[in-house]
């Protein structure tokens, strides 16, 4: 894999994981506006919902599809279905652009041309992802592509993306999309690795268990919290998106093994303070 590639660690999480001080309160400890889910595929809405909130932030704000809301509030009635304050996005689980209503495509083209706040860019919104679009986003985005949808990205911006080079060059194909994109970029798997285009950490703390439909969703959330966290303090800047979307897929893949196999992806949402328990543990601090 390389000796610059840097394995993050429970250490890492526990560095960068924005822990709750004494005189926090809703605001500070981070807003993340979530834009997730469809009539169609409501579920991505309930799980990135649930995997933000066992991540920890101060609030969670759903602004998807109305028909949608009642089964996140349902699920979590804390989140707010409002519009207002907001430190980071989480967006794309579970929207088909091809079916979305023109209020939805246009929320979500808000959030990726957002120049304060920073956005973890998942499934449907990739598509979104266009050469046209990135020039006054740089390092604004963490896109979130499985290895189909880093194809497809990597397609529109003459990046090779072969199937013979993600086996045999995964960490430079990483660096090309990120470095075409001005983004950073987290490409799924088993190894999974995350870039700007010249950083690049790899995260190794999933199972084969994680392989089901919706623990992509509850990935979303869990990155998108602790970007909203990092965001409330700190300007947005690659490092910081690549410390956010580690840090995330860390807790996220830690939690599968804090969870009875097999597991659904609400049982390893609901793991996630476990892995965050044994992050601050090993640092001596206390969640």
């Amino acid at each position: 894999m390389g000796h610059d590639v840097h394995t993050w660690g429970a250490g890492d999480v526990a560095r960068t994981y924005r822990w709750p001080k004494a005189d926090d309160h809703k605001y500070s400890r981070g807003v993340l506006g979530l834009l997730t889910g469809s009539a169609t595929f409501p579920g991505a809405a309930v799980l990135s919902s649930l995997g933000a909130l066992h991540t920890g932030l101060g609030m969670l704000r759903y602004l998807g599809d109305r028909a949608v809301c009642d089964v996140v509030l349902a699920r979590a009635p804390e989140t707010v279905v409002t519009a207002g304050r907001t430190d980071a996005w989480a967006i794309g689980s579970g929207i088909d652009v091809a079916q979305a209503s023109a209020q939805t495509l246009q929320q979500a083209r808000t959030m990726l041309n957002d120049d304060v706040r920073p956005a973890v860019v998942d499934a449907g919104a990739l598509a979104l992802v266009e050469p046209a679009t990135v020039t006054a986003n740089a390092h604004h985005w963490v896109l979130t592509p499985h290895a189909g949808e880093f194809a497809r990205t990597a397609a529109r911006f003459d990046v090779d993306a072969s199937a013979d080079r993600l086996q045999t060059d995964r960490v430079g194909a990483v660096r090309d999309l990120a470095a075409a994109t001005h983004s950073v970029v987290l490409l799924k798997g088993a190894q999974t690795l995350i870039s700007d285009g010249t950083r690049t950490v790899a995260v190794h703390s999933g199972t084969p268990w994680h392989a089901t439909a919706g623990t992509g969703d509850v990935l979303t959330g869990a990155i998108g919290a602790v970007l909203a966290g990092l965001a409330a303090d700190h300007t947005p800047t690659a490092d910081l998106l690549i410390d956010a979307a580690a840090t995330g897929a860390w807790l996220h893949g830690q939690a599968g093994r804090h969870t009875p196999h097999p597991f659904t992806p609400v049982q390893l949402a609901q793991a996630i303070p476990f892995a965050l328990t044994e992050a601050a543990s090993r640092a001596d601090l206390r969640a």
